[in-house]
């Protein structure tokens, strides 16, 4: 990658970035694997573009923040539905991992049946960046772009971790721990389940709705499962329980891919299955994991010297 190019292609890092922490949010921390993520983060691009390109006739074109409004609002409106039925009927474990499953190949089915309003199969082109008031989020300028998301990213990631350092962060890392124990001490394991998953939900409408700002055009493939099996390895690559790891794992990954894509196109997916398979194996806690650890080792070294 190099100049204004790379600087672009960082930006769309940046935001996948943050869809992989809703996923690390999900997985790491609250332990529940989902490979149907993607369905927020299509639902955030889908309710964004439907505002900002004048789809509903009552809402005017580029009207910005209301379709950031939508895009956090349909993911979440949907996790809080689909939420209630699963972990108030104690789906859980690898029954939860295939339902979510099941709503991404739902949801991609439900956007080509339904091409009024998602576009069919040939989506939703000419999508207007962000313009809200005197903030024009519009990409010409990379820089200002890259800038402007990264401090977003940044935000969402404060905003996680306050929560995680707060109260309701105990009854997450009781609920991943020993579930059982939270239950008897009388927590409603469903009720932080669902708060959970909302969250995320909603962080991950959130990377959306900035994905199709920037990008310009949304597609039916965004509701599927290919992006949703990509967040889970760029989580795991990172390092989960971490935030900077789902960061750090998309831009590797997805860099990675990048400069393969100009030697071998065909072999991107095998490269994520092979790197997948790798870290799995050998360095579960990821690469941030890896560094923390090595850090931890010279610590200690110097300590016992």
């Amino acid at each position: 990658m190099g100049g204004q190019s790379g600087l672009v292609q960082l930006t769309t890092y940046l935001i996948l970035g943050l869809f992989a922490m809703s996923v690390d949010f999900l997985w790491g921390y609250g332990g529940m694997l989902s490979f149907g993520q993607a369905a927020f983060f299509g639902l955030g691009c889908f309710g964004y573009s439907v505002i900002t390109t004048g789809r509903i006739a009552s809402v005017p074109a580029e009207a910005g923040l209301l379709g950031l409004l939508a895009g956090i609002a349909a993911p979440v409106l949907v996790a809080v539905c689909l939420g209630y039925f699963l972990f108030y009927g104690r789906v859980t474990g690898p029954y939860f991992t295939i339902v979510t499953l099941a709503v991404s190949f739902l949801m991609y089915s439900l956007a080509l049946a339904w091409p009024r309003l998602f576009g069919g199969w040939t989506g939703i082109p000419n999508v207007p960046p962000v313009r809200i008031g005197f903030l024009d989020m519009s990409f010409g300028g990379p820089i200002s772009g890259f800038l402007l998301i990264a401090f977003l990213c940044a935000l969402i990631a404060m905003m996680l971790r306050w929560i995680l350092n707060s109260g309701f962060g105990l009854l997450v890392d009781g609920l991943r721990d020993n579930e059982e124990r939270l239950e008897y001490l009388g927590t409603s394991i469903a009720k932080v389940q669902l708060i959970i998953f909302t969250i995320s939900a909603g962080v991950g409408g959130f990377a959306g709705a900035l994905f199709a700002s920037q990008s310009g055009y949304v597609s039916p493939e965004l509701l599927g499962t290919v992006l949703s099996t990509e967040a889970v390895v760029f989580v795991a690559v990172g390092g989960r329980k971490t935030l900077l790891g789902a960061l750090v794992g998309t831009i590797v990954v997805r860099g990675v891919g990048y400069w393969l894509g100009g030697v071998a196109l065909d072999y991107w997916q095998l490269f994520m299955g092979a790197l997948f398979i790798v870290v799995v194996l050998f360095a579960r806690r990821g690469l941030v994991g890896l560094i923390g650890y090595g850090f931890e080792a010279v610590q200690k070294k110097r300590y016992s010297t």
